[in-house]
């Protein structure tokens, strides 16, 4: 060996099986105020890095391999920090992103309460077995290359809590990923406004709020989704239940999107489409009056039992 060079033992990850480099943490943050890089052994570890860092500067944390969480990383507590915190991955040897494994128990994961924000982008979850993923009103972004191991996702995304009623409002934005429930309030508790913004991804079901009038926002829900460069998949939108309530929610469409209602019962509130927007309506018999269109130099197509699709202009 020649001077300088740096000898490196190879190990296994204990996590995951994984053979990584003995000297290489898998965590990796850096501190997007002034450059600086760390590297810990967990997450937590992590967690209190960040809480010790003067001014909440916004801090990029970034899977090195693999990992999972345990009950001391999910315990790990951020509240009120005022950085933007992106969660991301290296890449593996087979191109994809490394993957955080979420083991069994509830919630899945809890997001600091009420901080600035936190953005996913670059990462694979894997998720063992019904999960439930809180916000806990700090607004929440799944960016770009989201992805859940064996298409096996969180089964509700609350933008709200679980645990308290928030006084602030709550905000999830979805950029990719495929998700089953998304809830822009919490879970049998309530926030000031919600909203929910989906440009891409796959989701089986959209609500404003949860079932139950203590999930209802004690302002409103506003819910935009398109994209005008490709198409979403939403299967439904509800407002806040799969049943008729009093208040109602406000959708915004921008771009085009292939709405499959495939529950019988009919969206309660408003529903906004904005210029050049394009709705396909499929399996949605006579929705036309209980949705409530209004605005709109857009296009409605409409697929009716026994016909195919009726193209309306709405001026």
């Amino acid at each position: 060996q020649g001077p300088g060079t740096k000898i490196f033992n190879l190990k296994a990850n204990r996590q995951t099986g994984e053979i990584i480099l003995s000297e290489e943490e898998p965590i990796r943050i850096t501190n997007e105020a002034n450059g600086d890089i760390r590297d810990f052994s967990t997450h937590k570890e992590a967690i209190d890095f960040i809480t010790s860092l003067s001014g909440d500067p916004d801090v990029t944390v970034k899977l090195m391999t693999d990992y999972a969480l345990t009950k001391e990383d999910r315990d790990a507590e951020l509240n009120g920090y005022q950085g933007i915190i992106t969660l991301t991955s290296d890449t593996a040897l087979d191109g994809t992103p490394r993957r955080l494994r979420i083991r069994n128990g509830s919630p899945a994961m809890n997001l600091p309460v009420t901080a600035k924000g936190v953005v996913f982008k670059d990462i694979a979850f894997r998720v063992d077995g019904a999960k439930y993923f809180y916000a806990n009103g700090t607004p929440v972004t799944f960016g770009e290359n989201v992805t859940f191991v064996d298409n096996n996702p969180f089964t509700g995304v609350f933008g709200g809590s679980n645990l308290t009623n928030l006084s602030g409002d709550a905000s999830i934005t979805i950029r990719s990923g495929v998700f089953e429930n998304v809830y822009g309030g919490g879970r049998d508790k309530k926030v000031a406004n919600a909203s929910v913004n989906v440009t891409g991804g796959t989701i089986k079901s959209l609500y404003g709020g949860m079932k139950g009038d203590n999930s209802k926002p004690t302002g409103k829900a506003e819910l935009t989704v398109g994209n005008a460069v490709s198409e979403l998949a939403i299967d439904n939108i509800y407002n806040f239940d799969q049943a008729k309530t009093e208040q109602d929610a406000e959708v915004t469409v921008s771009g085009k999107l292939n709405y499959r209602q495939s529950e019988t019962l009919a969206y309660q509130g408003k529903l906004e489409l904005g210029s050049g927007s394009t709705l396909r309506f499929l399996e949605a018999d006579n929705r036309v009056g209980s949705l409530g269109i209004i605005t709109g130099t857009a296009e409605l197509l409409l697929k009716r039992t026994g016909s195919g699709p009726v193209t309306t202009t709405l001026v």
